[in-house]
């Protein structure tokens, strides 16, 4: 799935297309075949995929396979 545009959800969710546009979530899973090129707002985020952008979160986990080409902001 791809989807264009801002992305808006009280919840978690799990990324496996791609979304190009803005992320604001609650819990996100990004997996080995997810991108994301945009910022990214959430309380908590696990990268497994790619992401170009700036992320903003309380919790951040990296995986091994993770590529991310921009700023990381974390408390």
């Amino acid at each position: 799935m791809q989807l264009e545009g801002d992305l808006r959800s009280a919840g978690s969710i799990d990324v496996a297309g791609l979304i190009n546009g803005n992320v604001f979530v609650s819990d996100m899973i990004v997996a080995d075949t997810g991108s994301v090129r945009g910022t990214i707002q959430a309380a908590s985020i696990e990268i497994n995929g790619h992401i170009e952008g700036k992320i903003n979160a309380d919790t951040v986990i990296v995986g091994k396979s993770a590529v991310i080409k921009g700023d990381i902001f974390f408390k």
